[in-house]
């Protein structure tokens, strides 16, 4: 179980996830959008923010709630077992790393955009009112498109195309 006394890591990570994913879906849906690690535009338009925070975002309730979950059942426990500092580098380290490994892998591809643990690749059409997602989830290793609309569709895809 979480206890902040015992596992303030733990207990700090999982609120931000839950903060920063619930404004993302409910409150601020450009949220999401800025906080998409998007390699080949890193670089391109100085996003190195993004390297951390797309890690933080969720895309959709299903994927929030099944990796809320199991971060909840087994990440206190790790945390006991190594450590508080050592937990926290362990989790930024590795979302730094894995990051990068994205953005060296998809770096000539401005259709690639990543959040939390999902792969998402957009298109996005100054016509249209929604974009299609084809997202694979590493957490259950399914695939699937989700229609997603998206009210600044046109307003990203102007931004998209002046960078």
């Amino acid at each position: 179980m979480m206890n902040f006394d015992r596992t303030p890591a733990s207990v700090l990570i999982l609120g931000a996830i839950l903060l920063m994913s619930a404004l993302a879906l409910w409150v601020a849906p450009a949220l999401l959008d800025r906080n998409l690690l998007r390699p080949y535009w890193l670089v391109r338009r100085r996003q190195y923010d993004t390297i951390i925070t797309s890690g933080f975002i969720h895309g959709d309730f299903g994927h929030l709630l099944f990796n809320s979950l199991t971060f909840y059942f087994f990440a206190p426990g790790l945390e006991r077992r190594i450590g508080t500092p050592k937990f926290f580098a362990l989790y930024f380290l590795g979302l730094v790393f894995s990051s990068l490994g994205t953005v060296y892998k998809q770096r000539n591809n401005p259709d690639y955009a990543a959040l939390g643990d999902e792969l998402v690749e957009h298109r996005f059409d100054a016509h249209a009112t929604a974009s299609a997602r084809r997202v694979s989830c590493a957490a259950c290793s399914a695939a699937a498109t989700v229609p997603r609309a998206t009210p600044s569709t046109s307003a990203i895809s102007s931004y998209e195309r002046s960078a």
